[in-house]
């Protein structure tokens, strides 16, 4: 299988991690193997193996919409709730205040979350998105893991400033209850060198919770 930049980017990479698959590729390419470190030989297995987890999942998704489902034509980023989450990670990440050399944990978190809409590709309509409370406390406590790397902190915003934002998109469906969440928000700032292995513990937990969560998914597999 030809790993793509595409492929990469739905498995999660960031676009630097993207540049790094393809210039150790190009190493190979003239020079062979010989010369690579632990680091870049177990880069790229990692990356074949989030590249091959893609393909499985899209491939089953192919079957599943093909037998089982109703609205499984129309792509997850079309959905309402995807959309949502979407312009969420927008709005909270133009508010935080964060240094050059930090990263958001929610960022992350709900990043990880819209990439296991892409992967498992579930309807998402209100058979699905009536069980999303599930997702609510252990996204808060994966957030909050942040807070145990060193140099992590916690960052506050404008929650008025968000609820303004994120109303004014959804106007038509905004639920006034929805606004209590703002006003809770955990948001944490770690070190950018930790978002890697920030990230490696979320994407595991995040796959199960839509695994768990969505009823679509659970057919297609």
């Amino acid at each position: 299988m030809k790993i793509s930049a595409q492929i990469l980017e739905i498995s999660g990479f960031t676009q630097a991690q993207v540049d790094r698959y393809f210039q150790i590729q190009d190493r190979v390419k003239y020079y062979g193997t010989y010369g690579l470190t632990i680091s870049d030989r177990e880069f790229l297995s990692s990356a074949k193996d989030a590249a091959t987890k893609v393909d499985a999942a899209h491939k089953a998704a192919l079957v599943a919409g093909r037998s089982n489902r109703i609205s499984g034509k129309n792509p997850v980023e079309n959905k309402k709730h995807y959309r949502f989450e979407s312009m969420l990670v927008s709005v909270i990440d133009s508010l935080m205040d964060l240094a050059a050399d930090e990263v958001s944990c929610f960022s992350i978190v709900k990043n990880e979350k819209l990439r296991a809409f892409r992967l498992y590709q579930p309807v998402l309509d209100q058979v699905d998105t009536q069980q999303r409370g599930k997702f609510h406390r252990p996204e808060a406590d994966l957030i909050q893991l942040g807070l145990s790397f060193s140099g992590s902190r916690c960052v506050q915003i404008d929650a008025d400033a968000a609820i303004k934002q994120m109303k004014s998109a959804f106007a038509e469906d905004w639920n006034t209850s929805w606004e209590v969440n703002f006003q809770n928000l955990v948001l944490v700032a770690i070190p950018a060198s930790d978002e890697f292995e920030f990230t490696e513990f979320v994407r595991p937990e995040i796959e199960r919770l839509t695994r768990e969560a969505f009823r679509s998914v659970n057919v297609a597999d």
